[in-house]
């Protein structure tokens, strides 16, 4: 299913948080390299994603003395291979890739809410009202107009595909359109380039607050249930008391009003501390996907 190219990042953590009181503990902890995926975050700043994530990440940690350095990975693939050989050994990651790496995992796990946004999202499948849609099935040989979303996003549309009898996204829409962010797939159906786009439900949110005509001619056709974003979590290997601190540091850090400040570079609100519970949704998904296709979801796990 993790078909779409992706982009990650790596940021490699040497910590020592002076204003918290378990600093000498964090300072002799083992390196933490986080491998974390772009899809994670906003899609509007993939390009030059390293110097962006450098950026924020240099300012802000600077003043907890914290050397935060950034790599890309080109693929999926790239990512799990490298986890598999030891050099990360932590991740931020969409919701599909963590629960394929999930048995080697800890327990302590954090997730971004965006801007104006909460921490779960629900995607749209939007069309113009004028065409009269009611069912996924009208929509066959027509237009699809898509952002660089998460590969949740696809995996959503397959599914209701599947639960439809029809083919997945491939051969089923006659062309798609791959718009540089929510917005302009927005506008290709409220201006008749494309048929229908698929976006988080707060970006439609916003494409309304910015111009009105846009609830008026526009229409949701289909909402999902509300996915995470993005998980970031460390390896087992990693010591979980000393790992937790340096979770829960990051956190901290997310709500201060630097932090604030540096994670508006990536659309970002504050890091929060999740748990398994938080991934239900995504796992019945991926599970309904498998039973309908009977076939597994594809991984590079080994």
């Amino acid at each position: 299913m993790l078909k779409y190219c992706t982009t990650f990042i790596i940021i490699s953590l040497n910590f020592f948080f002076i204003s918290f009181p378990f600093a000498e503990e964090v300072k002799n902890q083992e390196k933490i390299i986080f491998g974390g995926s772009k899809i994670g975050v906003k899609v509007n700043i993939q390009q030059g994603a390293d110097a962006t994530f450098n950026l924020a990440f240099d300012q802000l940690m600077a003043q907890r003395d914290i050397d935060v350095n950034v790599h890309i990975f080109e693929t999926s693939q790239a990512l799990f291979e490298a986890f598999n050989r030891g050099e990360i050994n932590a991740v931020f990651a969409s919701p599909i890739e963590f629960i394929q790496l999930e048995e080697q995992m800890g327990e302590t796990m954090i997730a971004v809410n965006y801007q104006n946004a909460p921490i779960k999202q629900s995607f749209v499948v939007l069309v113009r009202k004028s065409d009269n849609v009611t069912d996924i099935k009208q929509l066959k040989n027509k237009r699809l107009s898509q952002a660089p979303l998460q590969d949740v996003a696809p995996l959503f549309l397959n599914t209701l595909l599947l639960e439809n009898q029809q083919t997945e996204l491939a051969s089923f829409f006659a062309e798609t359109f791959e718009s540089k962010n929510a917005n302009t797939a927005i506008m290709d159906v409220f201006f008749g380039k494309s048929d229908v786009a698929i976006v988080r439900e707060s970006e439609f949110k916003q494409a309304i607050s910015l111009n009105p005509q846009v609830e008026l001619q526009l229409a949701t056709l289909i909402k999902s249930p509300p996915f995470i974003s993005m998980v970031g979590a460390g390896k087992k290997t990693i010591d979980a008391k000393k790992f937790r601190e340096v979770m829960f540091s990051m956190t901290g850090v997310s709500k201060t009003v630097a932090g604030k400040k540096h994670f508006k570079v990536i659309e970002a609100d504050e890091l929060h501390l999740i748990s398994r519970a938080d991934l239900t949704e995504v796992s019945t998904l991926m599970n309904h996907y498998k039973t309908l296709n009977k076939n597994k979801v594809k991984t590079y796990v080994e």
